[in-house]
């Protein structure tokens, strides 16, 4: 148009009518794709804004432990399995990372730690035929029994979850038409928590994802456990763990008892969009050779004790010890404000369910040790525990307030509101009761 106008100021005014009529079918032209480029862009806009209201409504629907989560990875990934969610996630942002550094500061781990697993099994109890739960049985046997052993040097507590379906057990998978409403929660094969929580597996359902401190997966020792949909899954693990307790890095690790791999996801909160980056050690072996194939019966039969505890590979027994007996800080657990010396009335209580999610702190059912609940069916136990260091001072308030309402009329006092226990010292834990 613009060109049409400069032709019109130098043209004759006797042939101006004679040019704009014969321009006038290329302006029409013009002017109906400029109209159709519009609508194509007011189509685009439509479409992305379409898309949000999706995401925002799919978002709306998932909750993790009462903390809202907007739609993103943590949808899609609950959607995937392992290969998949390897490929999307995982494979882009999957760095090296050296093991033996990481844990040389750990000088605890003695002899009698090692012959542990030198006594129990050889090469032999790792056949190709073994099935997983031959691997998981080897695996409860071992870590129970250098927890309870060496429980002075570990801050840890082993649980075997392969059949319980407790990380991410408040999501479900719309796409799954049959049960769109049934939990698609996952069942990690090894969690560890704190030695100091006492909780059982299928009472702890809805609260056990609170207390994870890092996981385990277990394989057959026909499998390989670098294939991508074995590393997906544990990196789906951790990722879960990472969302539901609003943390940075969480670790874990695959074997299948003749090789160990750990691995480590860290968030980075600093940006917009929180970035997930998934690292992992080399691979050790845990036997001195690698083992491809069962040994002939015959040569199986000349093998003495002797030669099969030296053929346990040393140096990767001490670093899975190591990996376990690390000091309580080194696993970056902060879902709640506890350590694993604080006193959690363990001895008298197990943790039951969850009751309730708040700002500052988190609070849970205690049930008797053995059970069954208090002589009196009226009054209930609850802990409730500090989120960070920051809410003691919280803490310390309430305490002080409940006190002082107690003081005025202890009478009226218990009618209405909870009667305070026991607090810690630092103030990041109350044990008080309730009557109903």
């Amino acid at each position: 148009m613009d060109q049409l106008l400069k032709i019109l100021v130098d043209t004759p005014p006797e042939l101006r009518l004679q040019i704009l009529q014969a321009a006038a079918p290329v302006l029409q032209e013009q002017e109906k794709t400029k109209q159709e480029e519009a609508k194509v862009k007011q189509l685009d806009r439509e479409i992305e804004k379409r898309r949000i209201e999706a995401q925002i409504e799919a978002g709306k629907q998932l909750r993790i432990c009462g903390d809202h989560v907007t739609m993103s990875s943590e949808h899609l990934a609950s959607m995937l399995d392992g290969r998949n969610y390897y490929s999307t996630f995982v494979a882009i942002n999957l760095r090296e990372f050296n093991i033996q550094h990481l844990l040389k500061n750990n000088n605890n781990v003695n002899d009698d730690m090692v012959k542990i697993f030198e006594n129990y099994f050889d090469r032999s109890k790792v056949e190709d035929d073994a099935t997983e739960s031959v691997i998981q049985n080897a695996i409860d046997y071992l870590l129970k029994k250098l927890f309870v052993t060496f429980d002075d040097f570990t801050s840890l507590k082993y649980l075997n979850t392969s059949r319980f379906n407790y990380l991410n057990s408040n999501t479900y998978n719309k796409l799954d038409m049959k049960n769109p409403d049934v939990p698609n929660g996952k069942a990690p094969d090894c969690t560890f928590i704190y030695k100091n929580i006492n909780i059982r597996i299928k009472d702890g359902d809805n609260c056990l994802q609170d207390f994870v401190v890092c996981l385990g997966e277990l394989k057959r020792p026909e499998e390989c456990i670098n294939e991508d949909k074995y590393v997906g899954q544990l990196c789906y693990y951790l990722d879960s763990v990472l969302q539901v307790q609003n943390r940075t890095k969480v670790y874990g690790f695959i074997t299948n008892l003749r090789e160990i791999r750990f691995y480590y996801a860290l968030k980075d909160n600093t940006k917009n969009s929180p970035v997930m980056t998934f690292y992992r050690s080399e691979t050790l072996q845990i036997f001195n050779k690698p083992s491809t194939s069962t040994p002939p019966a015959k040569k199986k039969k000349k093998l003495n004790q002797q030669s099969k505890q030296s053929d346990l590979n040393k140096n990767t027994i001490e670093t899975f010890i190591k990996f376990l007996m690390m000091d309580f800080s080194f696993y970056e657990y902060k879902r709640l404000n506890i350590k694993p010396n604080d006193y959690l009335y363990q001895d008298e209580y197990r943790i039951k369910q969850r009751l309730g999610s708040g700002a500052t702190s988190m609070a849970y059912l205690l049930v008797n040790k053995d059970y069954h609940e208090s002589d009196n069916h009226y009054i209930f136990h609850v802990i409730k525990i500090s989120r960070t260091h920051d809410n003691e001072k919280h803490f310390k308030n309430e305490i002080e307030i409940y006190k002082q309402l107690k003081t005025i009329d202890s009478n009226n006092f218990n009618k209405f509101f909870s009667n305070i226990i026991a607090s810690s010292p630092e103030s990041n834990i109350f044990f008080f009761s309730r009557r109903c």
